[in-house]
């Protein structure tokens, strides 16, 4: 598996979160019309160390908000592909194997949370 997609309805308040909490994004956001309306993308950094171009990583999505479910598209156009590769080829050539979070920053006793819906969203 290359990477998997999330949305998050909000990407810049979603990355300002990441970065508090100490996430860094591969580059810059990506932004473009995917013809249902203004679509965001953020690649971040792969969850382990390791070179950008072998390790699995996320993506961050803002997708066009729009009426019906069925009226939303999967779509990688051939634009976003190519940021997306010329950032990966970026960190190959500076060797940038960082992950993404620096996991060791956790307390010793911490989990991952129980799941909680956040009010207005789809």
């Amino acid at each position: 598996m290359q990477h998997v997609a999330y949305d998050t309805y909000d990407l810049e308040k979603f990355q300002e979160h990441m970065k508090a909490m100490g996430g860094t994004p591969r580059g810059e956001t990506l932004v473009r019309n995917d013809g249902f309306g203004i679509l965001k993308q953020m690649f971040a950094r792969g969850y382990e160390e390791g070179s950008a171009a072998e390790t699995t990583f996320p993506e961050y999505v803002q997708r066009p908000n729009n009426e019906t479910p069925e009226e939303v598209a999967i779509t990688f156009a051939e634009e976003t592909g190519k940021g997306f590769y010329d950032q990966v080829a970026d960190a190959v050539e500076q060797e940038d194997d960082a992950p993404f979070f620096d996991f060791s920053r956790m307390p010793a006793d911490w989990s991952v949370p129980e799941p909680t819906p956040i009010a207005g969203t789809r």
